[in-house]
């Protein structure tokens, strides 16, 4: 399995080594408008319909009664004290779950958006459920959307016995595709003046400027420099135009640029680099010191006839192995590719990855930006 990875890493690092060529995208694809933003709206719901994977804590029971009051079942006074402590209501069948969705800026009543549940109580899974109609609140407390429908854990699965249980993937989390529904537009705070303003997705400098270019190309003056995370677009006077005047300024394709970066992911032993991060001259060596520890308890006989105790004696074997590696030099401005070379020689696995960029980046010899996920 390590060797898998180290390939697939050693092929993904050769790919990077060719020549690197200006990628035109659309300024849609890297761009957003000015107050186009999602809203999160959430909501407590009931999963109903699971089988015997439900909850049985006294939250799942108070929801329950909460719910059967909400739809016009009353309970006298006594009972319902009771609820919250009786362990023997069988609740088994739902789950209180959290229900949250993105509510978009563009969103118009009636519109069908997608929710994600997840478990809050003590439930096992949702595998089979039914999501029951649920609200959905935003930071406002106002209500924005209602929720409804059959779960799906997107392949997952979980069932068991007394015994034994079998899982796949998540089933404390699913989804309810299109099963929330917009009842409330979201207010509009774009502002309403003759301007609004491209966000670049990655704040890049170059790209803001080439950005810039291709607007002013197609309408002089249309379009000026803020920061590298954003543009500012001057539109038409005329209300009406403005639509078209976005769509066209929008699919204009303009060449994209970005920081050199080494992205290092530790739990999987992931590297990531991009075209343009260089090495400094520098000489690499990567040795592995390999200590291997075994016990192998022996055990102590007393003489014979005396009054000494049979006592088990701890035996313990180490074993130091120090591979031999080569010392691996690199040009000033070495590219990705010379860097993929260098590794495979020195045999470097993925987890050794994240020590080397790191003592790269401390004698100054890396010429990127390092980040940790």
């Amino acid at each position: 399995m390590l060797r898998n990875v180290i390939v697939a890493l050693i092929l993904t690092l050769t790919v990077a080594h060719l020549p690197a060529l200006a990628v035109q995208v659309r300024i849609k694809d890297i761009t957003t408008k000015e107050g186009d933003r999602d809203n999160v709206i959430v909501g407590i719901g009931l999963v109903t319909g699971l089988t015997t994977t439900g909850g049985k804590s006294p939250l799942t029971r108070q929801y329950l009664a909460d719910l059967t009051t909400r739809l016009g079942r009353r309970f006298d006074p006594s009972v319902r004290a009771g609820i919250f402590t009786n362990s023997q209501l069988k609740t088994e069948g739902v789950s209180v779950v959290m229900v949250t969705a993105n509510l978009p800026s563009n969103g118009i009543p009636g519109q069908k958006i997608d929710l994600l549940v997840s478990i809050i109580d003590d439930a096992k899974s949702l595998q089979g459920g039914v999501l029951a109609p649920t609200l959905l609140i935003g930071p406002d407390n106002e209500v924005y959307a209602t929720g409804a429908g059959p779960v799906s854990l997107g392949g997952g699965f979980s069932f068991g016995g007394q015994a034994a249980t079998a899982s796949k993937a998540f089933t404390t989390t699913a989804r309810v595709v299109g099963g929330g529904t917009i009842e409330r537009a979201t207010p509009n705070d774009t502002p309403e003046t003759g301007c609004t303003h491209l966000l670049l997705t990655n704040p890049d400098i170059t790209t803001a400027q080439n950005i810039i270019d291709a607007i002013n190309q197609l309408e002089p003056g249309a379009a000026e420099f803020v920061t590298d995370a954003a543009v500012k677009l001057y539109l038409p006077s005329v209300v009406k135009e403005r639509g078209r005047f976005l769509a066209r300024v929008t699919n204009l394709y303009v060449d994209t640029d970005q920081r050199a970066i080494v992205a290092i992911n530790d739990r999987t032993g992931t590297v990531v680099m991009g075209h343009q991060v260089r090495i400094s001259s520098v000489a690499l060596a990567h040795g592995s010191l390999t200590v291997v520890t075994s016990e192998s308890p022996g055990v102590s006989q007393p003489a014979p006839f005396s009054l000494g105790e049979t006592t088990v004696v701890p035996r313990t074997d180490i074993e130091v192995v120090e591979e031999k590696r080569p010392i691996t030099t690199f040009a000033d401005s070495a590219t990705v590719g010379d860097l993929a070379d260098g590794l495979t020689k020195l045999g470097v696995s993925p987890g050794d990855m994240s020590a080397i960029f790191q003592q790269l980046r401390k004698v100054g010899a890396l010429q990127a930006e390092l980040t940790f996920n």
